[in-house]
């Protein structure tokens, strides 16, 4: 009985509170949340993803309204499309160093999305990754990431100033015409 596991459509109307994932699943490891898995769990406050998943598929997380924690571990190297967004309850969230592939407009939506931690490691902020975070006020990006693409941090109404590597490539339309950018030394 070999193979990985991966989490693929649930019944989110029986989930509440505080999700655990588990590591392992019928003897086999858990390494992939799949697309649209948790689409829509509107009673979900909280999930804690397992070391050892590597993939957070399209739209795993997407429209949980009520999600307002999220625990990514270091295992993970692919977090697709979409992945968490209009997850509108969402407040902080931590991309870890380790990430090697980002999809398009993963958080973008996430309204009370405040703080942003991306990993050093991390290379690429894609496009609309942050797009509409209304409350984002803090990011942390470190000197790893080499691009920021379009429509990164549109919509960011909350954010006045932000310090970017200084050797990263950054599109024209990545920040709102307000926010002051400056360059890492």
């Amino acid at each position: 009985m070999g193979g990985n596991v991966v989490i693929t459509h649930l019944d989110v109307e029986n989930l509440f509170g505080m999700v655990n994932i588990p590591a392992v699943l019928e003897g086999r490891p858990v390494t992939c949340i799949g697309r649209g898995a948790f689409w829509d769990c509107g009673s979900m406050t909280g999930v804690v993803i397992p070391e050892g998943v590597m993939t957070i598929s399209e739209s795993a997380f997407r429209c949980c309204r009520s999600l307002a924690t999220v625990s990514i571990p270091a295992s993970i190297k692919c977090i697709d499309d979409q992945a968490f967004e209009d997850c509108t309850g969402l407040k902080s969230v931590t991309v870890p160093g380790g990430v090697e592939s980002i999809g398009d407009f993963v958080f973008r939506g996430c309204t009370a999305l405040e703080r942003v931690v991306i990993g050093n490691g991390v290379t690429c902020i894609e496009r609309g990754m942050f797009s509409d975070c209304t409350a984002l006020s803090e990011v942390s990006i470190p000197d790893s990431v080499t691009r920021i693409e379009k429509e990164a941090f549109w919509g960011c109404t909350s954010l006045k100033t932000i310090v970017v590597p200084q050797n990263a490539a950054v599109a024209d339309d990545a920040f709102d015409k307000g926010v002051t950018v400056t360059r890492g030394h």
